[in-house]
């Protein structure tokens, strides 16, 4: 249950080891792939009631000491005001790439109420549901992580606009890095206040770079959140 797993997080002694699983809600659910026959995946994530569902399935089902919040790593840029969508079978497309000081400016840093409420709406009416039952682990795209995809419009294997912005252009780079990184700030601290018990930073790319690279252009801003 939520105490097993906190104690767990804190290196606590625990009575057995907690168990849950990073895509938890994903493809062994009939109920869950019947939901995505009928609503595209940042729909479900935007829609409070839909995304508590989905979040609570594994608990129900399989018991697990953790609900992780169904969402996507790329809901914060609804607050930013960049536009994106998910291409199926390929993932996240930003039209307009983030490649010039312009463009950084026009990023917005609002807190998580105004950029994402409806993740806080799901939070809320998890926790109401969930009551002891489960502990709840919200999550946020690291900065370099959606840097990589603001700046390269796509998915990528090697990132080379965005490692080739790094290095040409460093400081816009650190005004970019800086941005984000004050709107996950307000991110994951709007999820912590309406409930969330653990807090999860996924840099999902962070290995295409040497440790050299990490500790200059990427640590500072991790270790900020």
């Amino acid at each position: 249950g939520a105490e097993r797993m906190l104690a767990a997080c804190r290196l606590q002694a625990v009575d057995a080891t907690p168990v849950w699983f990073m895509r938890q809600a994903g493809r062994c659910f009939p109920e869950y792939r019947r939901l995505r026959e009928k609503y595209e995946i940042l729909t479900i994530a935007r829609t409070p009631e839909l995304s508590a569902q989905v979040t609570l399935m594994p608990v129900e089902q399989l018991h697990v000491d953790a609900a992780v919040m169904f969402a996507d790593i790329m809901l914060v840029l609804d607050g930013m005001g960049v536009p994106y969508h998910i291409a199926p079978e390929t993932g996240p497309i930003i039209p307009d790439p983030i490649r010039t000081k312009s463009a950084v400016d026009a990023i917005r840093v609002v807190d998580a109420e105004e950029g994402t409420p409806y993740v806080l709406d799901a939070i809320r009416e998890i926790k109401k549901q969930l009551k002891d039952s489960a502990a709840l682990v919200g999550f946020s795209g690291s900065p370099f992580t959606l840097a990589c995809y603001m700046i390269e419009g796509r998915p990528s294997r090697t990132f080379d606009l965005a490692k080739g912005l790094m290095f040409a252009t460093p400081d816009l780079w650190h005004d970019l890095m800086k941005k984000i990184t004050e709107v996950i700030v307000l991110y994951l601290r709007g999820q912590v206040q309406a409930g969330i018990q653990v807090a999860q930073l996924f840099d999902s790319w962070v290995g295409i770079l040497s440790p050299q690279q990490y500790e200059k252009f990427v640590e500072p801003y991790s270790r900020r959140i």
